[in-house]
């Protein structure tokens, strides 16, 4: 989006955190909640949002989104995270024919390690900011305390148990 600085800069002065967008001349204007903790990424790709667009695109993962036919969907779980199901049944440490016959689908180490993905990537999503954002977290970073196994590694030996204490602990005020 192309922004004229001085109507920015006028309107900013006005309220503080609003602004123009000058293909459209809508405002955008930037949430009370979010004007203390502005920073860095955050601030480049957010703040000049319009406040229709923020709120769409703020808006937060439901795990029942996943749930067809009273099971987890990897077509709808690949289709959210921008990846294939190939790469999710790699992720979970499961045969990639695990996620495409249907057959194995409603396998229950299917199913149980889908689910705990899924809580897992709700719950960081929340913080992060979106559901892109979390599944990097958990197939990436490495967790102190756990000698460096990401939370990938945690779910794939059956450790989901710990990933959510982990975040329990972090989220309480604890130290990563």
């Amino acid at each position: 989006m192309y922004f004229d600085r001085n109507a920015t800069q006028n309107a900013a002065k006005r309220s503080g955190s609003a602004g123009m967008d000058r293909r459209s001349n809508a405002a955008w204007v930037l949430p009370q909640a979010v004007k203390p903790c502005l920073s860095g990424y955050y601030t480049q790709n957010h703040a000049r949002m319009r406040e229709s667009e923020w709120h769409s695109a703020e808006a937060p993962m439901q795990i029942q989104e996943f749930v067809e036919n009273d099971q987890f969907s990897p077509a709808l779980i690949a289709k959210a995270l921008r990846t294939t199901r190939a790469e999710i049944a790699d992720t979970l440490g499961l045969p990639r024919d695990a996620l495409s016959r249907k057959a194995r689908v409603g396998a229950v180490k299917t199913q149980i390690r889908l689910r705990q993905m899924m809580e897992i990537v709700q719950r960081v999503s929340e913080y992060s900011g979106s559901p892109l954002a979390a599944y990097a977290w958990f197939r990436a970073q490495p967790l102190s305390g756990f000698d460096g196994m990401t939370p990938q590694r945690l779910v794939q030996d059956g450790h989901a148990d710990w990933v959510h204490a982990h975040l329990d602990r972090v989220m309480d005020g604890g130290f990563a």
